[in-house]
């Protein structure tokens, strides 16, 4: 509906007040399945291509995804489930980074970049870490990985604010790289016997 009607319609207050606060009530659900259906539609209204409509669904129920994203890195994620919101969540942070102004990328990025960044696990305690808290990490890696050559300026600056965070994502790197490594050594020595 929200995604195919045009502006005139979709902003009568009738309308378009109920949706928003729709969307709130769902990522306040304690249902796991309906937050993913929510964040995934929302991420959807985010790209709509008048900034208009996406506007009043971003300032409604993004400060709020926002908000409970970063106080993953206080309570991980206790199954796969709330780990694929958790990602979906993420990931419509990124959209938003990508949706933002030149101008106002930094300020995005500043919120994007340490979230992932906290979603790291330490080297040690990856191996005996829980699934949902791997696939997090595995994840924020990844997206990491891929932000700082998109974004490079934003990504440096935001990087050079925090020794601590730099750090940790050098570790991560660091012991990815030895991971992979072992695992092609492996494959190497299972070919050649």
């Amino acid at each position: 509906f929200i995604m195919s009607c045009p502006k005139e319609v979709v902003f009568v207050p009738n309308l378009l007040t109920p949706a928003t606060l729709l969307f709130k009530d769902a990522w306040n659900s304690p249902n796991l399945q309906v937050k993913l259906k929510c964040i995934q539609t929302l991420t959807s209204i985010f790209q709509h291509p008048d900034r208009a409509i996406s506007t009043a669904f971003i300032h409604t129920v993004g400060p709020a995804v926002i908000e409970h994203l970063l106080n993953v890195c206080k309570r991980r994620p206790e199954s796969e489930l709330e780990a694929v919101v958790d990602i979906a969540g993420a990931n419509m942070v990124e959209t938003l980074v990508a949706l933002t102004d030149e101008q106002n990328r930094l300020h995005m990025m500043t919120v994007l970049v340490p979230m992932l960044v906290s979603y790291l696990l330490e080297p040690s305690e990856y191996r005996g870490s829980p699934p949902p808290w791997k696939v997090l990490h595995d994840h924020a890696l990844q997206r990491l990985m891929h932000i700082g050559p998109q974004y490079p300026a934003q990504f440096r600056t935001v990087m050079q604010s925090s020794q601590d965070m730099r750090g940790r994502l050098e570790a991560a790197i660091k012991a990815q790289q030895a991971t992979s490594s072992k695992a092609s050594n492996k494959k190497a020595a299972a070919a050649a016997a």
